[in-house]
């Protein structure tokens, strides 16, 4: 690891990590886009638009790929880690209760940032961006690209 660690891992089921973005719509201006990804394999397991940054809003989407890969807690495996920045939705009651719920081990990313110095906030804006535009979704203030 460099620096400021990793969050790949070579298995997966082993480290979840979730983070928001925005992205400007033209229907509904900003929009929060939270993905959740399983570091090992790289596959988005789920994700979620949503006008609010609530807590309850940005959990969503870890709980319900939660409840679609395991169906309930005695399946999550031993030591699944939730990756996550310090904002506000990870630090709260809420998260620790989803975590203590699943059994998850919530981790921080080192200084905050789940890929610190490496475009990590662009890299979630291309996620928020590419899950709208095969469709040509409507809340995309740009429009598809060409």
């Amino acid at each position: 690891p460099g620096r400021y660690g990793h969050v790949a891992v070579p298995e997966s089921n082993r480290r979840w990590a979730t983070d928001l973005t925005t992205v400007w719509t033209r229907e509904d201006g900003v929009v929060a886009v939270t993905p959740v990804i399983d570091c090992g394999d790289r596959v988005v397991l789920c994700c979620a638009i949503t006008k609010g940054q609530a807590a309850d809003a940005v959990l969503a989407p870890v709980r319900a790929a939660l409840e679609d890969e395991f169906g309930s807690a005695e399946f999550v495996p031993l030591g699944l880690e939730l990756r996550s920045d310090r904002g506000l939705q990870h630090v709260g009651a809420d998260c620790r209760y989803l975590c203590d719920e699943w059994g998850l081990e919530h981790t921080f990313a080192p200084g905050g940032w789940l890929v610190r110095g490496a475009g990590a906030h662009q890299s979630w804006t291309a996620c928020g961006i590419a899950l709208l535009e095969p469709v040509g979704h409507p809340w995309l203030a740009q429009g598809p690209r060409s």
